[in-house]
């Protein structure tokens, strides 16, 4: 079912509209190489690193990257929320932990393909070798923003299916993701959200922190999903009888 289920989703119109726009988005910047200094997180930023934060800083992953992440998500919503596909599930343990390996895995491809454009377009304008020397960095950075787009997804899902209304599933998610942003411009302390997106050079001593946190942020709200969709389970059985 999971082969199956992926195979639909990439032919789905919302996998290639954001295909399209993310390339468009990567290409604009080998027409226009000034904007790569847009987002950076100091005053002399290094060509390469504002090549990264072009993907993955504060503005570029509120802004325009986060928000196209919802849109490739859809086939999900659209394909396990389908009744015919919940009834092929014995019980809702089995349901629930397929739709979170299937959130895992296209965090995992979406997030690879963030990269791959990155990789690319820092090969095109010869810098290249500044990742292979900071490799330890973007491995690290790689995998912990696998784990954060996953978290966006099991959250995205829970509050939706909390509220029963996709846009106000998206709504909470992003507000919480954007709280750090927010946290940073008024004083407040933060959750670390979005920073396992935008992960910095200088975050490397709070790596692990920040990785155990999104990680356990993760592993609770994948036990709420769970405990939701057993709630909601009950509820339609005992309204059958």
């Amino acid at each position: 079912m999971l082969r199956s289920y992926l195979k639909m989703r990439f032919t789905a119109k919302e996998s290639k509209t954001v295909l399209i726009l993310l390339l468009l988005y990567s290409l604009f910047a080998y027409f226009n190489p000034n904007i790569l200094v847009l987002p950076f997180w100091g005053r002399n930023p290094q060509f390469y690193l504002a090549n990264y934060a072009g993907f993955f800083f504060w503005f570029a992953a509120l802004f325009f990257i986060l928000p196209l992440f919802a849109v490739y998500l859809q086939p999900n919503f659209h394909y396990f929320q389908n009744i015919s596909i919940v009834y092929r599930f014995k019980n809702t343990d089995a349901y629930w932990m397929r739709r979170v390996v299937a959130s895992f895995i296209e965090s995992a491809l979406y997030v690879s393909f963030l990269y791959v454009l990155l990789l690319i377009r820092a090969a095109f304008f010869h810098q290249f070798f500044h990742y292979i020397q900071d490799w330890s960095f973007f491995l690290k950075s790689y995998f912990l923003q696998i784990a954060a787009f996953t978290l966006f997804t099991v959250m995205y899902i829970f509050w939706s299916s909390l509220f029963r209304r996709l846009i106000l599933g998206f709504a909470v998610t992003y507000l919480l993701f954007a709280y750090d942003y927010i946290a940073a411009n008024v004083g407040l302390p933060p959750i670390y959200l979005l920073c396992s997106i935008s992960f910095r050079p200088e975050d490397l001593s709070f790596y692990w922190p920040v990785l155990l946190m999104t990680l356990s942020y993760l592993t609770i709200f994948i036990i709420f999903g769970f405990l939701i969709l057993k709630k909601q389970d009950h509820l339609q059985k005992a309204v059958s009888k």
